[in-house]
Order: C-alpha cells, then sequence, then structure tokens
C-alpha cells in the first residue's frame, strides 16, 4: 500500500485524530519492543561476533541510528535488563525514554518501583527536580550551548571588563543572569505594565479597545502567565506568544476589563477570533459599530 499525505486529507477531523493515536500506539509499541530486543543483544553480546567492540558501535552502525539515538536506547535497555518492570511504563506511555534514562542512575532494587510510579506523565524537567532530592547540595544548574554573532559576543566581553569588580573571574553564567535580569524587568514593565509603584487602576474610556498596564498586570497574574485557553483536553500550556484577548469581542462591545480579558497565545487568539468571525487575512481587524477600526492581533 503506497502511503501519501493525500491519503490522510480524505479523513474527517475524528477519524483523522483517531488515526494519529493508533499510529502513536504503533509506534510506542515498536519502540518498546526495539528497547526489549536490544536489552537481550546486549546481554548475549551478540554485536562481537559481527566485528562491533560496543553495542553503540553495532547501533550507529549496523542500525544506522544516531549516536543520541543509540545511547538512550542502549541506556534504556539496560535499564529494562535490570529492571524489567520499567518496560511496563515504556510500553504504555506513562515515561519517556528520556525520563527513564534521567531516572537511570538512581534507580536501585529497593527504589525502582516508587521513582517509576512518581516519574509517570512527567516532563523531563519535572523528573530532574525529582531526581535532584539524591544530591540536594548540587546548584540546580541546567546546560545551554550557544552560537554567538561576533558583535554579541564582544559585547559579552566588554561586559565581563566592567563588571570585573563585582564578577572578578568573569563568570559567564552570572554576566548572563545579570543581564537577562534587567531584560526581563524591562520587557514585564513594557508588555505587562508590571512596575514597582502602579499608579491607581482606571476605569477603561468607553469605546477603547486600549488595554491599561493595571488591567495587563492583573491578568497575567489571574492567569498565571499561562493561555487561558481551555480545549476538549484541557488548558494550553503555551507561555509565549501570548496576547490580551477580549472573551466578549471588541467589536461586539466587549470591554477592556480585567473581567472581560484573558490571555491567549497567538494560535487560540486566532482560533477563538476564526470561531466567531470566520477566516482571517494575517492581521485582524475588528470593527466596532461606533468607533471605527482599528489594526490588532486578535486581541
Amino acid at each position: 500500500m503506497e502511503l501519501t499525505v493525500e491519503s490522510f486529507r480524505l479523513l474527517s477531523d475524528e477519524q483523522l485524530l483517531a488515526e494519529v493515536r493508533i499510529l502513536v500506539a504503533r509506534e510506542r509499541t515498536a519502540t518498546t519492543v526495539l528497547i526489549a530486543s536490544l536489552a537481550e543483544v546486549d546481554a548475549r553480546k551478540l554485536f562481537v561476533p559481527l566485528g562491533y567492540p560496543s553495542l553503540v558501535e553495532y547501533c550507529t552502525k549496523e542500525l544506522q541510528l544516531s549516536k543520541r539515538s543509540a545511547y538512550t536506547r542502549i541506556r534504556a535497555a539496560r535499564v529494562v535488563r535490570q529492571f524489567p518492570v520499567a518496560l511496563n511504563y515504556l510500553a504504555d506511555g506513562s515515561v519517556t525514554l528520556t525520563n527513564l534514562t534521567v531516572l537511570a542512575p538512581h534507580l536501585t532494587a529497593r527504589n525502582h518501583l516508587t521513582l517509576l510510579q512518581e516519574a509517570q506523565h512527567k516532563t523531563r524537567p519535572e523528573v530532574e527536580r525529582q531526581m535532584a532530592v539524591f544530591n540536594p547540595n548540587a546548584p540546580d544548574l541546567v546546560t545551554l550551548r550557544v552560537r554567538l554573532r561576533r558583535e554579541t559576543h564582544d559585547k559579552l566581553r566588554r561586559a565581563q571588563g566592567l563588571l570585573r569588580h563585582a564578577i572578578p573571574d568573569g563568570d559567564v553564567a552570572e554576566v548572563f543572569d545579570r543581564a537577562l535580569t534587567l531584560l526581563v524587568s524591562d520587557l514585564e514593565r513594557k508588555k505587562l505594565g508590571k512596575v514597582s509603584r502602579p499608579r491607581r487602576p482606571r476605569e477603561p474610556k468607553p469605546g477603547s479597545r486600549h488595554v491599561s498596564a493595571s488591567v495587563r498586570r492583573a491578568v497575567t497574574e489571574r492567569d498565571g502567565g499561562q493561555c487561558a485557553f481551555v480545549g476538549t483536553l484541557g488548558r494550553c500550556p503555551e507561555t509565549g506568544f501570548l496576547e490580551f484577548h477580549h472573551r466578549k469581542p471588541y467589536a461586539h462591545g466587549g470591554p477592556s476589563t480585567v473581567e472581560n480579558i484573558e490571555l491567549r497565545c497567538a494560535v487560540h487568539n486566532r482560533y477563538e477570533a476564526e470561531q466567531v468571525f470566520g477566516p482571517q487575512p494575517s492581521v485582524a481587524r475588528e470593527r466596532s459599530p461606533a468607533y471605527g477600526s482599528y489594526p490588532v492581533g486578535f486581541a
């Protein structure tokens, strides 16, 4: 059977979503079976008579896996060899391959069931925080690899020079932290109206679509800096590309008040606008019945 994108275009929305779930389940099953088989290949050292010095070499050269994929699957396979129950968590998708590799160094005969259960349906950062209890004195660090333009690198060197009295060793992490603290503060002031001494809130002018700083502050705090759209499977987790959305559209007389404004990511802001106004161009213009039109991003 030849598979093409056209095959899926013939499906209804419900059929397509159901098919995606089936395909994900098949992929998960295939991955789980691969992990189990690699565990047995590792136990029998079958890569040795083939001429490979390690399971990594076998996976990358014979199976054509990337090094990252090989390491992840091999570590998972060795966890499964030691704790076979882990295979069940992989099979039902409650623990991902990535999270199993995070757990791997900390699993013991006494704690593996508890740690696997606690890691179910968690993100990698959440599991990493759970594992931090095994080394409570270690700082909560992450590794960041970035390529900088030459002029950006020069700015970093200049900042290190100017901060020598405060940061004698010129620690890049500390320089970035100070720079980002200032940047975040400036962005929160401009975008969210966050200031140290907020003015007394004013009532919005009738017919004005302007969202005041006090409303932006209150809405951001209430919605937790996260898209407040709730779909059939739960609340949207997006915390970027946020916009201020009128629950009752401005074009229908909706005021710019705390009660009528909610945070939406750009995708869900556009989605809700299209539910009311139909398909929109890349920039939406809601028309007020009394005050003309104003270009906005569906807010």
